[in-house]
């Protein structure tokens, strides 16, 4: 009888070496917490690998760099015309389509999102959430992984109830001397339901490991 090897596989070996993890909490009125989520993100969506090949075109080939922006919209950026690779979110209060994002849509995650399906605006008004100002880690180093982390909170300020059910993280870009804003990361999580006060915290951490 032939006898067949056992495959070991370290333990390590099928660490993510580029990721993010996420984690939802949702403060109710009464001051009680509830965490909703909290594990990996499922999703970089296509555009992230969009901003990487942005950053490495060929320049002296004047290679074109194709996104599609939240809104739908092919971008085409010319290496010719904007050479550099960038992506900024802001952190003031009020910023609905920069940074975290918070939406009502059922779809699911496909590596080809661009946008939420039903974005969540800022707002006092039904449907609506107040979108409270972001805050961002610098870039931390712990042993061979290297993360920062952006956390934004949103309340809803009317007496409708809204449900979160989709969260995302946008950036915008500054092609030529226009700014567009593109969906890198997307999640579906549990349906969330927001009385008048309550309060949903998410947290997303972006790391790399060797």
């Amino acid at each position: 009888m032939r006898r067949i090897d056992k495959i070991r596989i370290r333990k390590d070996e099928n660490k993510d070496m580029i990721g993010a993890d996420l984690k939802v909490t949702v403060r109710r009125r009464n001051g009680d917490t509830e965490i909703i989520y909290s594990g990996k993100s499922k999703s970089f969506v296509i555009a992230m690998l969009a901003h990487f090949k942005h950053m490495g075109k060929d320049y002296p080939n004047r290679a074109t760099c194709c996104m599609k922006d939240w809104q739908g919209n092919s971008r085409y950026v010319d290496a010719n015309n904007h050479r550099f690779f960038n992506a900024y979110w802001h952190t003031e209060e009020g910023r609905w389509q920069w940074g975290i994002c918070f939406g009502s849509g059922f779809k699911g995650v496909e590596a080809s999102d661009y946008q939420l399906e039903n974005h969540i605006r800022h707002g006092t008004s039904s449907g609506q959430l107040y979108y409270y100002a972001g805050t961002y880690s610098q870039v931390i180093i712990d042993g061979n992984t290297a993360y920062f982390t952006a956390t934004k909170s949103a309340e809803n300020k009317h007496t409708d109830p809204i449900t979160v059910r989709e969260v995302a993280f946008m950036v915008r870009s500054r092609h030529d001397t226009s700014d567009y804003d593109f969906v890198i990361v997307r999640d579906r999580i549990s349906d969330v339901t927001l009385e008048q006060y309550d309060t949903i915290t998410v947290e997303y951490k972006f790391k790399v490991s060797a």
